[in-house]
């Protein structure tokens, strides 16, 4: 079990950005993830870090990764009551506790395979124009602040697989509703895993492959197991909590200190997001030095792969609609159309992590929600 504590408590900035004295408030971060996950190192800390400087170091964090407080299985539960505060909550695993979120919205992976874009378009959703969405986390007694977005995911595999008909009857890890339509759609056998089941389940053969942005090749040392890829830039994994709080928890904090946090949370989801993709993009570049077969879809599979998508939105409709969930139609709707709201922002910014921390506050930390 790998576990990581890191405390922050930043000296202050300057008189100008001075507090008044308060006792320390500590935070308590958990995570079923390895410590080395792009969505910790780069967008965990740094947004915990700088809300430790922009309260003089009056809000102090412990994160805790591995499983030692949570796993991908419990997060959720965690966070809810109270036995942690804050943790990193894969809405696709609480379809039943999250039938918007985790039901209709990150059942749409398909619809960019840009993290930026889809950061940006889930947050506007969640925070300022789906407030049933938002009802729905509160309830639970959890506050979303920001999301995880990966890099565009592709089929990794423990033996080689070039066709479509080298897929039929694998069993394949799948992180939700969606991807379990896309590997039958493929003919291979859906396996739900958490994420820090995926390193032992590819060793043993408990699954032949996973869907997977290809910095888990790294971070997870999947490449240690499975070595063979098929690149199918069709979409990502994502959730709207990846920085978010117990609801009580953030009642307690000072106006000053939950403000700390919501002006810290645009470095850490562009953090996040631009760490996935130079990640994957070095896995990339280094495939020849690892050992690894990067390969494209034949076209029988592209032809799959394709019809796939044009009809997965319908389906998760359909999905949504059979279990009761109102206003289904609307909530992709409104996804979708931010989705390409945000594609036209990131076009029109540099290719960096400040600019984008900047129009994610512009867009929609600047107008932050009073939550309750």
């Amino acid at each position: 079990m790998n576990i990581v504590k890191l405390s922050v408590g930043v000296l202050a900035l300057g008189a100008l950005m001075a507090l008044p004295a308060r006792a320390e408030t500590k935070i308590l971060y958990g995570s079923g993830s390895s410590p080395k996950s792009s969505f910790l190192v780069h967008g965990v800390n740094p947004w915990l870090t700088r809300a430790g400087e922009l309260t003089n170091g009056s809000i102090t964090f412990e994160v805790q990764a591995g499983g030692a407080v949570v796993t991908g299985k419990t997060d959720l539960f965690g966070v809810r009551d109270g036995v942690i505060d804050g943790a990193t909550i894969v809405a696709s695993y609480y379809p039943n506790e999250l039938p918007i979120a985790g039901g209709i919205v990150t059942a749409l992976p398909f619809l960019s395979g840009d993290p930026r874009v889809v950061s940006g378009a889930v947050t506007e959703l969640m925070l300022l124009e789906c407030p049933k969405c938002l009802k729905e986390f509160t309830d639970l007694n959890i506050v979303p602040i920001g999301p995880f977005a990966t890099a565009s995911y592709d089929l990794v595999c423990r033996k080689p697989v070039a066709t479509l008909e080298d897929l039929k009857g694998l069993r394949v890890r799948v992180p939700g509703s969606a991807w379990s339509r896309l590997a039958d759609a493929l003919g291979m056998a859906p396996v739900q895993l958490a994420v820090g089941e995926m390193y032992e389940s590819l060793q043993r053969g408990t699954v032949d492959c996973t869907f997977g942005s290809l910095n888990l090749l790294d971070t997870l040392s999947l490449g240690e197991v499975a070595k063979h890829v098929i690149q199918m830039p069709i979409g990502l994994l994502f959730s709207p909590t990846s920085l978010d709080l117990n609801l009580q928890r953030w009642k307690s904090l000072s106006d000053a200190e939950r403000q700390a946090l919501i002006d810290s949370a645009g470095i850490g989801v562009a953090g996040t997001a631009y760490s996935y993709m130079k990640s994957s993009q070095t896995v990339i570049d280094k495939r020849e030095e690892k050992g690894l077969t990067i390969g494209k879809p034949d076209d029988a599979m592209t032809k799959v792969l394709n019809e796939f998508v044009a009809s997965e939105s319908k389906a998760v409709i359909a999905d949504a609609n059979g279990k009761g969930v109102a206003d289904a139609e609307k909530i992709v709707a409104d996804f979708t159309r931010l989705v390409d709201k945000w594609k036209g922002i990131v076009a029109s910014i540099p290719e960096d992590e400040a600019s984008l921390a900047k129009a994610l506050n512009e867009n929609i930390y600047s107008k932050f929600p009073n939550v309750k």
